[in-house]
């Protein structure tokens, strides 16, 4: 897709415009926003104003139809006022981008408050992710919105490495630049496990590369830093079997394709930008030596706290070495060593991890069939499909009342001052340390009958539960309720 600088003659269709004009990392948090605003707007052409070296990515969007270039906010979007018909401000809250949705002078505004210009919205949240503000921001507006959808298309060119660890060496400041010497110690340990490795990285990483190369005893060939455009390096993260990465772009598509990743942070927290926690990722980092500063010339200190055997732990948690079964992305789906140790400096976090603490667990790691005496023990951790999609948050166990046995759990599910309860059966269910995995697909389990979070289940919906996913209902000799919360 060619980025242009004016909207295109209609097509018939009415217009809808979103304003996001940053980065490549900046674009794909917001991908369940531009995915939730298609689904509720399947008639309109939609139009993204972005920066126009995205164009590769953009092409890989199938919600957009026309790439408008924004140079910035220092210019008018290229689009006539009145045209518009909703204009989505997916950028930020600041006079800049307000100013230029406003001048579209669109029929709906979709943004948060913006007493300036009259527009109703929610107030900017702070200290959430980045995906979960503009999902939060849909559901304001009556757009229902999954943070987590974060899948975007394959390039349909063949990928020019396929089933490689991908070490993605660059960053765009030095505040995430870990060492070379790091990179080439994690590129040799990859190695001995029997993975083909590859280093990316934009143009300004060749030399990086190129070092980290060299070190590790890398033929010329594996750098394909400074040599893939955006959309030729999305294809080799799609085709990868592991990336290692620092928090870049990399590490947005990682979660993009579902491939298994281990992400070091220094300047900003995961807690804003780290992969989803149902996915196979793993986080690493020391939030109480983190300096903040993004643009500093040196690393973050949180990034310097993490060591070579750490990021090679994580990979061995996550179970893709050479002898590992296939699963996404070419991934071991927990044939590897399992967990590995927490770290005793604490600086290991794993985003997928629940209020347990610090463990390594990854969604692809090992899993083991629950017993009916500890089932309670996952209670307030994610809940994830039989793909490892996340559904939401066990709240609670429902037991059959004939035999105590775990029958249904019942799972907090939407965004937040939205959310409901729903049911999902626990036969065929298993466990790893941070999460619950069901043996039903998450859209089946999205469309179970539901009930308010402060709710029970009524006697007289169990049929329609039983029903939904095909299991006979039988209720008591003498006709009791099935289930029982406990």
């Amino acid at each position: 897709m060619t980025a242009v600088d004016t909207l295109p003659p209609s097509d018939g269709r009415p217009e809808l415009l979103v304003l996001r004009a940053i980065k490549l990392g900046d674009l794909l948090v917001a991908v369940p926003a531009l995915h939730a605003l298609r689904r509720a707007f399947p008639d309109h052409r939609i139009s993204l104003a972005t920066t126009a070296w995205l164009a590769p990515v953009v092409e890989l969007l199938p919600e957009v139809d026309v790439h408008l270039a924004q140079h910035g906010l220092d210019h008018s979007i290229g689009a006539p006022a009145g045209v518009v018909d909703v204009a989505v401000n997916l950028h930020g809250v600041g006079p800049e981008s307000s100013d230029l949705v406003a001048a579209l002078g669109a029929q709906r505004v979709i943004g948060h408050a913006d007493p300036a210009h009259g527009y109703d919205g929610p107030t900017w949240p702070d200290d959430v992710h980045e995906r979960e503000r503009w999902a939060r921001l849909l559901v304001w507006h009556g757009i229902p919105a999954d943070p987590d959808d974060v899948g975007i298309a394959r390039p349909a060119t063949p990928p020019a490495v396929d089933g490689a660890a991908v070490v993605h060496v660059g960053a765009f400041h030095g505040a995430r630049h870990w060492p070379t010497d790091r990179f080439s110690e994690v590129v040799r340990g990859l190695r001995e496990r029997g993975l083909d490795v590859v280093l990316t990285g934009g143009a300004d990483d060749v030399v990086r590369a190129a070092a980290v190369a060299e070190a590790a005893g890398l033929p010329p060939g594996a750098v394909l830093a400074g040599t893939l455009d955006l959309q030729a390096f999305a294809g080799v993260i799609a085709a990868a079997r592991l990336v290692v990465t620092v928090d870049t772009g990399a590490a947005h598509l990682a979660s993009a394709y579902g491939i298994p990743s281990v992400v070091v942070f220094g300047p900003a927290p995961p807690e804003a930008w780290g992969p989803p926690a149902s996915g196979p990722h793993v986080v690493l980092t020391d939030a109480s030596v983190r300096r903040g500063d993004v643009f500093a010339e040196d690393p973050d200190p949180a990034l310097l706290a993490i060591g070579p055997d750490d990021v090679l732990a994580a990979v061995d948690g996550l179970g893709v070495g050479a002898g590992a079964g296939a699963g996404a992305g070419g991934a071991g789906t927990g044939s590897g060593p399992g967990v590995p140790p927490r770290c005793d400096r604490g600086h290991r976090r794993s985003v997928a991890s629940g209020p347990g603490g610090p463990d390594l667990p990854g969604a692809h790691e090992e899993a083991h069939v629950f017993e009916a005496a500890n089932i309670r023990d996952w209670i307030g951790l994610p809940v994830v499909d039989e793909a490892d999609d996340k559904v939401g948050t066990l709240e609670s166990i429902y037991y059959d009342t004939a035999t105590s046995d775990p029958a249904f759990g019942a799972v907090t599910t939407g965004m937040v001052g939205f959310q409901k309860l729903l049911f999902v059966p626990l036969a065929g269910a298993v466990v790893a340390p941070k999460h619950l995995r069901v043996a039903y697909p998450k859209k089946l389990v999205k469309d179970a009958p539901t009930i308010p979070t402060d709710g029970e289940l009524d006697a007289s919906l169990e049929p329609g539960v039983f029903q939904h996913y095909g299991i006979e209902y039988r209720t008591g000799s003498g006709g009791e309720r099935r289930l029982g919360r406990r």
